[in-house]
């Protein structure tokens, strides 16, 4: 003899009842799943952009040090003349020397490019090298207030700023990205 329960069949028919869901629940899903994804590829772009624009200003750094420690080996240049040109208010000097090179480009592994550019070139409008990252250029200050008894404590100020160049080998001469600035004498750093 079989026997049907009622109960049972209830069951089974509620049971098949909430099985699946139902488009709107689909698509509220979905709906919370794409913002959370778009979260989470914004976050990790911010994140790329910012560890490229840190490595940028290290290696940035690193090409001033560089230009400068070249600069602080070559000292006070000792064929300098006495009748250095002094700066006419904040202008700066005109004085060249062959330890001095106004423009230096350096690549992406930090390595000097090309042959520097006379100090008579003016690097407004050319373009850098190809290959060229970064473009530091150096300046020469010197300074008129040292004692006249003391000719070792004339001082020269040197300052290195490092900008980036773009894909079109475009340098962005506003905004800096790295600076160094010291003094050198006649009697040492």
């Amino acid at each position: 003899m079989t026997t049907y329960s009622v109960c049972s069949r209830g069951r089974s028919a509620r049971r098949g009842a909430r099985r699946g869901m139902t488009l709107v629940e689909l698509l509220m899903a979905a709906l919370l799943l794409s913002v959370s994804l778009a979260g989470m590829v914004g976050t990790w772009l911010y994140m790329i952009q910012g560890s490229i624009t840190v490595d940028n200003r290290a290696a940035a750094y690193e090409c001033a040090r560089m230009v400068m420690e070249r600069a602080r080996s070559n000292g006070f240049s000792v064929n300098q003349p006495d009748t250095m040109s002094l700066p006419m208010g904040n202008t700066q000097s005109t004085w060249q020397s062959g330890h001095y090179v106004p423009v230096r480009y350096f690549d992406a592994e930090l390595q000097e490019l090309a042959a520097p550019l006379p100090p008579a070139v003016t690097v407004s409008n050319t373009l850098a090298p190809d290959g060229a990252r970064f473009e530091a250029h150096t300046s020469l200050s010197p300074a008129s207030n040292f004692p006249a008894d003391r000719p070792d404590l004339r001082m020269v100020g040197i300052v290195v700023t490092v900008y980036l160049i773009d894909a079109q080998r475009n340098t962005d001469r506003s905004t800096p990205i790295a600076e160094l600035k010291t003094s050198i004498s006649v009697g040492g750093v």
